[in-house]
């Protein structure tokens, strides 16, 4: 769990509660596999528990990195784990959009994106995606991220995305949001002021190398 080489004493919180760490001296696998977080070490350095009555809602884990005196070391890098089961598409599309297209990872960091989509968006604009008609994934894949938002944008949700492949799943797995194949050229094939809030994640990651200039007009 990031930062790495951290020199000064820290302390992680779940859900707000201090965890009791115990610090490692090999590697444990089987610790950080459960969360999904195996790729993201070369040698886990601690292991933790606490009492699940500590947790709230265990369906929901906020996993973040402190201070002792609890102030924030990396915010937006805090971790969502999400317990809640969500619809699961095929390795294939896992992989076009998460490298290593393991499930678990998929999964940890679409629900991690959408929570911190979801604080940002509260600190800026009163009520965040609740103020917003219609919200547009701009690039959605196999809905990483459009899976966990999906919940609070009944009707209000619409993923686009080139990948007819990951289209055509969503539409048959995701009920409740709208999904369109579209061209990798703009313009896009929603009227002037058809979407209130537009979210783009890693996408010029996934594209061709096509000019920003086209896309930003």
């Amino acid at each position: 769990m990031p930062p790495y080489g951290q020199p000064r004493p820290l302390r992680l919180q779940v859900n707000g509660a201090p965890a009791e760490m115990t610090w490692l001296r090999r590697s444990e696998p089987f610790i950080v596999d459960p969360l999904g977080l195996a790729g993201r070490f070369e040698r886990p350095r601690f292991r933790f528990g606490l009492p699940l009555a500590a947790v709230g809602d265990p369906a929901l884990l906020h996993l973040s990195l402190r201070e002792p005196s609890g102030r924030p070391i990396a915010p937006s890098q805090d971790i969502w784990v999400s317990a809640a089961p969500v619809p699961q598409p095929p390795e294939m599309l896992r992989q076009r959009v998460h490298g290593p297209g393991d499930a678990a990872g998929f999964d940890r960091t679409g629900c991690t994106i959408a929570h911190l989509l979801a604080r940002v968006l509260e600190r800026r604009v009163p009520g965040g995606f609740a103020s917003f008609g219609t919200v547009l994934d701009w690039g959605c894949g196999c809905a990483r991220v459009g899976r966990y938002l999906l919940p609070a944008l009944p009707g209000r949700y619409v993923g686009v995305d080139p990948d007819a492949g990951a289209i055509g799943w969503c539409r048959a797995n995701l009920p409740g949001g709208r999904f369109e194949v579209i061209s990798t050229d703009p313009p896009l094939p929603f009227a002037t002021g058809g979407v209130d809030c537009v979210i783009g994640v890693s996408v010029f990651t996934h594209s061709d190398g096509g000019p920003p200039a086209a896309l930003a007009g």
